[in-house]
């Protein structure tokens, strides 16, 4: 696991002196510059998993909170400008972010996560906002990231006296911090699209993204779970479910996969690729490619139903 700034136990660097995005340059920029070049019009977003261990309440990229102080908050704003801008002068440019990759799994299995509850979301993105107009950027900030129903495992890893906030879309765009949102980032994994069009309803003006949904392939998943019923979920709730209820794209997670479910690093076993690639240099089509392909190739980017 790596951030942009990654210290040793017990050392903080809230001016960001050491901020470096040089893992990056090897395999993941120019990766994304040859998909620029096979499609200029390619939409970049980035999520992060974790703040650096330093800016953490556990020291850890696994777990914990974003330390809640006004150090913190400007760190951390700072750094996405960083990043922002280290992307774009690498030839990436970066069409939104997200501010935490599921904020209410409080205790990932093993890989990077963050418990970031709302409070601490719309103080960052209050933060975040007004940085990224003084440095002349005008990527969009996306709210929430996580499923369109809270899931019961995570209503029970609340803290103690705490707001579970199954309500934690309406409540971030209910802050001040509305004004920088542009809309808010959903996952399929519990609850259904009917909820886009809920939001909608009270928030007509912010825009609604589906930013991760992925099928599974584990080795005691049957058959049909495999292929016939990931293309007819998919299909259901993603290319008719999720454009019926406003939301301007449809992601898959991941692109592509080798035959073990890799490369990763602990977390899901059995999320599948829109492709499998492997053994050697076969490539075996998964039903998410089919049912991305029926939207990719037939509906024109900008396209309103």
């Amino acid at each position: 696991f790596y951030t942009y700034d990654d210290l040793p136990p017990g050392q903080t660097d809230y001016g960001l002196a050491h901020f470096n995005v040089g893992h990056d340059r090897a395999r993941i920029l120019p990766l994304l510059r040859r998909a620029l070049e096979l499609n200029p019009g390619l939409k970049i977003m980035a999520t992060p998993w974790s703040p650096p261990a330093w800016m953490k309440t556990n020291q850890s990229l696994i777990g914990g909170r974003l330390i809640d102080d006004p150090r913190s908050y400007a760190a951390y704003a700072r750094y996405f400008v960083r990043f922002i801008r280290a992307y774009r002068q690498a030839g990436v440019p970066i069409y939104a972010v997200t501010m935490q990759n599921e904020p209410q799994n409080r205790h990932p299995n093993g890989y990077p996560g963050t418990d970031m509850p709302v409070r601490q979301e719309a103080a960052l993105i209050e933060a975040l906002g007004p940085a990224l107009r003084a440095a002349g950027l005008h990527t969009r900030i996306l709210g929430y990231d996580h499923n369109w129903t809270e899931h019961p495992n995570d209503v029970a890893s609340t803290p103690p006296g705490e707001n579970p906030e199954t309500e934690y879309p309406t409540d971030l765009l209910n802050t001040p911090a509305a004004r920088w949102i542009a809309g808010i980032a959903y996952h399929c994994y519990y609850g259904d699209p009917s909820r886009q069009t809920l939001l909608h309803a009270s928030f007509p003006a912010k825009g609604i993204w589906i930013t991760e949904c992925s099928g599974s392939h584990g080795p005691t998943d049957p058959p049909a779970q495999v292929f016939s019923d990931t293309l007819k979920w998919h299909a259901r709730n993603l290319t008719l479910g999720v454009t019926r209820n406003w939301a301007r794209t449809v992601v898959n997670w991941n692109l592509a996969l080798d035959p073990t479910g890799g490369p990763h690093l602990n977390g899901c076993p059995t999320c599948s690729g829109v492709i499998t690639v492997g053994p050697g240099q076969t490539v075996t089509t998964n039903a998410e490619y089919y049912t991305l392909g029926h939207l990719s190739r037939f509906v024109p980017p900008g396209a309103v139903r």
